[in-house]
């Protein structure tokens, strides 16, 4: 997962919605692309914004990885097995989720859920959406490039 990303699944059942998110508590020293402070303190900002209006949030902190050949620290934050635990668990709860990631990982995951009557929905950029994800998708697969008017935020 790129630095800064934020792998985020939402199941909505009524008004249960589920957000997870990979978290920065600090900026890592020496990484292969510097986070600033005030990008950790937004996403922290924005992840208290979704608890506040109903996300069940749940948080995990990524990991620094150094690479013992080249000395390199990999930024990871891997919530895959989360999301898809929370999936599996709550399909009872809904009939349509959103999965707001493009990952491959999550192509069984898709699958066993359609074959039980869900509907899930991929919101994901057209560069992250893999090839098997989108064959056992359901239709349509939002793409954010198609909503970036409505997305951008107007700073006037």
């Amino acid at each position: 997962m790129a630095p800064g990303a934020m792998p985020v699944i939402s199941s909505i059942t009524g008004k249960r919605v589920n957000s997870f998110s990979a978290v920065l508590r600090s900026t890592p020293r020496s990484t292969t692309s510097p986070i600033s402070r005030r990008t950790i303190r937004s996403q922290l900002r924005f992840l208290d914004y979704l608890s506040h209006a109903g996300y069940i949030v749940r948080r995990k902190p990524v990991k620094v990885i150094r690479d013992d050949e080249t000395g390199e620290r990999i930024i990871k934050g891997n919530l895959d097995t989360e999301i898809v635990l929370d999936m599996m668990n709550t399909a009872d709860n809904y009939d349509l989720a959103y999965l707001f990631s493009g990952d491959s990982d999550f192509e069984r995951a898709v699958e066993l859920l359609r074959s039980r009557g869900k509907r899930i929905y991929i919101v994901t950029s057209a560069a992250s959406l893999s090839r098997e994800l989108a064959y056992v998708a359901d239709k349509p697969i939002f793409l954010i490039e198609h909503f970036r008017e409505a997305l951008h935020r107007n700073r006037d």
